[in-house]
């Protein structure tokens, strides 16, 4: 209904010229120049991980330089890896293709949710602007995972805001499939920095508008097996082939988070206020 009354009196041409300029603009943005420049010191741990996947077969446990590499989640080694497969090696282009096409399927999901909400006109506005920020055309330019944890966690937190303004069960169980595979896929991405991004807006959206009763409207019991379908079979993998990595999990997410760890050497404020921003 929202959607109509915005779009009213807009022609069909220009519903499509709407709809489709901005996600050209969004393309060019995040292809144009992606392999010029030097590999960064982070993109090589994505890139020599994902080579070594293609080399060995091995895509379980990520190996860097023949070490295993279990301080991070391994999407972005996947993708990259994946990638490779089909171009034949691990280029610059190769290493920042995923962030490229995972910036342009974020303008998407903007376009698709804010047209629903406030109609093609708005919606077209929001994927310029963000298809032209700073953050945009940086992290569509590496292969490191932000752009993969913002892409996510973005359609993550648009599903969730479609759930909260419909009253259309149908609608409300399809959105909220759709949150719980982009908040997984997010958890992969960079895991476990969605739980500090999703879950206290999540948890102020109830405590705020007083919305305890639709809990059981998340689809609490399919989305969490949805949830450890995607997330669990990669750590339990892990495990059986590298007994020690609880204790580098421990290390790395747990001590680095706390400031306890000697290469972050953060204060346990600091990463809060990396997430704020």
């Amino acid at each position: 209904m929202t959607n109509r009354l915005y779009n009213n009196g807009l022609s069909y041409k220009t519903k499509i010229a709407l709809a489709v300029c901005p996600l050209i603009l969004s393309a060019f943005m995040a292809f144009v120049f992606l392999d010029d420049g030097a590999i960064g010191n982070h993109e090589a741990f994505v890139a020599v991980t994902a080579r070594e996947m293609l080399n060995s077969g091995e895509w379980a446990v990520p190996v860097y330089n023949g070490r295993p590499r279990l301080n991070k989640t391994p999407l972005p080694y996947w993708l990259v890896g994946f990638a490779g497969k089909i171009d034949g090696e691990v280029s610059a282009f190769v290493l920042r293709l995923p962030s490229a096409l995972l910036a342009v399927l974020s303008a998407g999901a903007i376009l698709f949710f804010v047209n629903k909400w406030l109609g093609l006109r708005i919606a077209a506005l929001a994927v310029v602007f963000w298809s032209t920020s700073l953050a945009f055309v940086r992290y569509s330019h590496t292969g490191r995972p932000e752009m993969a944890l913002c892409s996510f966690v973005t359609i993550a937190m648009l599903s969730f805001y479609a759930w909260a303004v419909t009253e259309n069960r149908r609608e409300q169980i399809r959105y909220m499939i759709i949150f719980w595979v982009s908040f997984s896929l997010s958890m992969l991405a960079k895991g476990p920095a969605p739980i500090l991004l999703v879950g206290p807006v999540i948890f102020l959206y109830f405590a705020v508008f007083r919305k305890w009763k639709k809990i059981p409207k998340t689809l609490p019991i399919i989305g969490t097996l949805l949830f450890l379908i995607i997330v669990l079979p990669w750590p339990i993998m892990v495990l059986l082939k590298e007994p020690g990595t609880l204790h580098i999990w421990k290390t790395e997410f747990i001590d680095r988070a706390t400031g306890s760890h000697s290469a972050g050497g953060k204060p346990i404020y600091y990463y809060l206020g990396v997430m704020f921003i």
